[in-house]
């Protein structure tokens, strides 16, 4: 059973062959909404909570054992998209960028496992793509269940976003994940940076977020910040960063439209997953 679970009222099953899927996977749990595509509204969300700090194989099984129960995932779908939040990427700009040397910039940064397997973005917006690896049995279940499935890394719409939807030209952007949080800066509408850090708590959260604004030589005080993802409601959070920084707001989206019983959550929560749609 979902831990949270929203169904509009026009949802009708029979007509899920018009509908498209976005489905999420993070080290804690599994989320999916599902879009009419021709209202381009929002009908259907569903959260599942697979346990905290577990491993990749106890994480797939439980999400396998939900895949197969959830009735919803039962039926066919128009188009289906595959977002695999990991810090385990790298950007490579379009000019050096060759499909047949993905290994070589993955691991330029990191390690690949063996048994992960890589997939790429392209991110027109800043003339790069992003490469990042999904844990084979992973991309095999979700492809099994979804023909055609898209697979997308959470930089993806996190960097779009910020580029073409937020109206000021210089603004910084945090997604904060399980363990983990993305940063997005932005000046005279480019990207100025992308990056990923580890993190436990407030402090470590406020270090890394205001070493950056620091080594960029922005304004705390006066360039506009804004947080989403996950653990975004964290009270302490919250007020860590709003002592040094009070232009800050929750990046809410707002295309796609939304179905009113989404008034039930904090959409900034899912940021990711409800924006990724646009990244067709």
């Amino acid at each position: 059973m979902a831990d949270i679970s929203l169904l509009d009222k026009s949802y009708n099953k029979d007509n899920s062959e018009n509908y498209h899927i976005s489905l999420q996977v993070d080290t804690e749990g599994f989320s999916y909404c599902i879009l009419d595509k021709a209202s381009r509204r929002y009908v259907a969300f569903q959260k599942f909570i697979l346990g905290k700090h577990v491993d990749t194989e106890t994480l797939i099984h439980k999400l396998e054992k939900t895949i197969q129960e959830d009735e919803l995932l039962g039926f066919q779908f128009n188009s289906a998209f595959f977002l695999y939040l990991t810090q385990k990427s790298t950007l490579v700009p379009e000019v050096f960028f060759d499909e047949s040397n993905l290994r070589d910039y993955f691991e330029f940064n990191q390690a690949l496992d063996e048994l992960d397997e890589l997939h790429y973005n392209l991110i027109p917006e800043i003339s790069a793509s992003d490469v990042f690896a999904i844990p084979t049995y992973l991309a095999n279940l979700v492809y099994s269940k979804f023909k055609g499935v898209k697979y997308y890394h959470q930089a993806v719409p996190f960097i779009r976003s910020a580029i073409n939807d937020f109206p000021k030209p210089t603004s910084v952007h945090i997604s904060l994940n399980p363990g983990f949080f993305d940063i997005v800066v932005k000046q005279d509408n480019r990207l100025k940076l992308y990056n990923t850090f580890l993190f436990q708590n407030d402090t470590d959260l406020l270090y890394y977020v205001m070493f950056t604004i620091k080594q960029l030589k922005l304004d705390a005080e006066t360039v506009p910040f804004t947080i989403c993802g996950e653990m975004s409601d964290r009270v302490s959070y919250q007020e860590s960063l709003s002592r040094y920084i009070p232009n800050i707001m929750y990046l809410d989206p707002v295309s796609p439209k939304f179905s009113g019983i989404f008034d039930r959550i904090s959409r900034h929560k899912y940021f990711n997953l409800f924006y990724l749609y646009n990244c067709e």
